[in-house]
């Protein structure tokens, strides 16, 4: 069957979509889409708590605790000094001494994912001291200098004549602005047009449902409160203003027989305030009180719509909705492909920050430390390995015995095997094992005992034991 190129042709009954054209991608992201994208997105970040919470997911099993680097140069002692030198920097690389490099590379991380894209600017301090400076998206822009009618300048962006980035115009908050060296930033951003400069948010293509759903959530609200207000209907004519509903107005003093007759109280309505605990209220002729009902349309479809929403929501960022809302709807080996859906996403974002981010930084401090003799030159002193969180699972039982049994067939090393489960330093836990096993030894020798005699004695440790636990359930009976 041909394709039918007639069947495409457009008929002019419906609005041609905004934005439908096939031109260099770097044109229409202009500074107003850029800065009215970013300004919708942070808007749902900070007032809707999916999308708080989908991005708060993605940076907390892509970077977790922070992304740590260390030293892979093959010399042992210059990898030890290496490391104890970067950790030192990454508590203090904050120009503002606010941020730790872990504070950073999360804060890169969120911006990518509700900006689109974040910055990191490279500052030496007055000794030379190599500091950072991380900066949303909205601080690299136009200032609105004349320079910037020049076409080599796109959205805070200098280009060359083979649009390659030399600088990038830092603004700042009193004003004030300043051209920063390409060199010297740091420009995160997973990018998804290679012909574009800036970067607009992942959540363009859901903002306009997610601001629908959200405005619908504020009347299903309403609704709700609504239906929670009205107690009852009373039903039937129209009560006369005289009339009393909830009993007599007031009493007086039964003791006192000269006392005035009460006053007749003033007419009440039905109201929730007046409807108390054990009241009987007093009717009038053809009125009946009903209990409310809710008959409407729109409550039995609010569920299956905001999650339709949603899913698109999570599949646009490239995380299953299972993963971020009510994952007990899902088992077995469903749940086992919703977690490798969401881990192989968190893999690609760790894999960029590694590269555009911590690899970088490492370069950049032990550079500044070999220089200032804190550190001897050695030939490979710009490799590192980086180490992220621990790995997602639903089987970590099953995977432990499987990473066992890899370890100990030579597949797999200590180093991937430590680092899927989130520990770092995995030649320190080597070492304490070692430690262990030593202590052991000389504590034996000091008692007097050989490594066989050991090896006896927890046999019979744990033969007894099983014995024991055996021995135990068969006395103990439930009383049920």
């Amino acid at each position: 069957m041909s394709y039918r190129f007639d069947a495409t042709v457009w008929d002019g009954k419906r609005r041609w979509p905004h934005g439908a054209w096939e031109w260099n991608s770097a044109m229409p992201v202009s500074h107003f889409d850029l800065t009215m994208l970013r300004g919708l997105a942070r808007y749902l970040i900070a007032n809707h708590n999916p999308t708080k919470a989908l991005i708060g997911d993605i940076s907390r099993y892509s970077v977790g605790a922070g992304l740590e680097a260390f030293a892979a140069s093959g010399d042992d002692a210059w990898d030890a000094a290496a490391n104890e030198f970067f950790a030192w920097w990454a508590a203090v690389c904050d120009i503002t001494g606010r941020l730790h490099f872990h504070d950073i590379q999360r804060l890169a991380c969120e911006a990518m994912s509700g900006d689109g894209e974040a910055f990191v600017l490279k500052e030496l301090g007055r000794n030379g001291f190599p500091f950072l400076k991380f900066l949303k998206a909205h601080a690299i822009g136009a200032a609105g200098a004349p320079d910037e009618k020049d076409p080599a300048f796109v959205n805070g962006v200098w280009l060359s004549k083979h649009e390659r980035a030399t600088h990038y115009r830092v603004l700042l908050a009193d004003g004030e602005h300043y051209d920063a060296p390409a060199p010297t930033v740091l420009h995160l951003a997973e990018v998804s047009d290679p012909d574009a400069w800036r970067h607009i948010t992942p959540l363009a293509a859901s903002i306009a449902d997610l601001l629908d759903l959200k405005e619908t959530t504020g009347h299903e609200k309403l609704a709700v409160k609504i239906h929670a207000a009205i107690a009852a209907v009373l039903k039937g004519k129209g009560m006369d203003s005289a009339e009393k509903v909830f009993g007599a107005g007031g009493f007086g003093d039964d003791d006192d027989e000269d006392a005035a007759p009460p006053a007749p109280a003033p007419a009440k309505e039905v109201t929730v305030d007046n409807m108390l605990s054990g009241t009987i209220p007093t009717l009038g002729d053809g009125q009946e009180l009903q209990t409310w009902e809710n008959r409407r349309a729109g409550g039995p479809i609010f569920g299956p719509y905001s999650e339709f929403i949603l899913r698109g929501h999570c599949a646009a960022e490239g995380v299953p909705i299972e993963f971020l809302w009510n994952p007990q709807t899902v088992g077995g080996a469903p749940a086992r492909f919703v977690v490798a859906k969401a881990g192989r996403r968190f893999a690609i974002r760790q894999s960029y920050l590694n590269r555009a981010l911590v690899a970088p930084c490492w370069r950049y401090a032990i550079a500044w430390a070999i220089k200032t003799k804190r550190l001897p030159l050695t030939q490979h002193w710009r490799r590192c390995i980086v180490q992220g969180p621990a790995l997602v699972t639903v089987d970590a039982g099953r995977e432990s015995a499987n990473d066992r049994a890899d370890l100990a067939a030579g597949l797999t090393t200590m180093a991937e095997l430590y680092g899927e489960r989130g520990i770092r330093q995995w030649a320190n836990h080597v070492t304490q094992w070692a430690r262990e096993k030593r202590y052991q030894i000389d504590e034996l020798a000091r008692q007097g005992l050989t490594l066989e005699q050991a090896a006896q004695l927890d046999a019979i440790a744990m033969a007894r034991g099983e014995s024991d636990r055996i021995s135990l359930n068969h006395q103990i009976r439930s009383p049920y």
